[in-house]
């Protein structure tokens, strides 16, 4: 993967998508993986949704809820997480800066971050 001037962290999924399929493409087995009972397609498009996507689809209350009520990280770990990547790898970005310690903030929206840092 290579940080390049004018690309964002969406693009760099991408490459992180084509290096994987890549190295798992001599397998011979299709681009698939077993994780637990599981069978993954690395082959197919991978799914890409934010943070506060995520709570929308899979939890009963919002991120801005979750995170009033310190509970980000619970639902997070048992309602979320366990659904995402069971058929296709998912990217999960745009975690709220109060629990994103290492990422840079977004410009338009303070609330969220990069998952990227910016190399100077």
């Amino acid at each position: 993967m290579v940080y390049k001037k004018g690309h964002i962290y969406l693009d760099l999924m991408d490459q992180c998508c084509d290096m994987i399929q890549f190295t798992a493409g001599p397998s011979g087995d299709s681009h698939c993986l077993e994780y637990g009972s599981h069978r993954v397609d690395l082959g197919s498009s991978w799914k890409k949704i934010s943070v506060e996507e995520a709570f929308n689809a899979y939890s009963s209350m919002s991120m801005d809820q979750a995170l009033a009520l310190d509970k980000f990280d619970e639902i997070m770990a048992f309602d979320i997480e366990p659904r995402l990547g069971i058929k296709t790898p998912c990217f999960l970005y745009d975690y709220p800066a109060s629990r994103a310690a290492l990422a840079r903030l977004k410009k338009k929206a303070e609330k969220k971050t990069r998952p990227c840092r910016k190399n100077s």
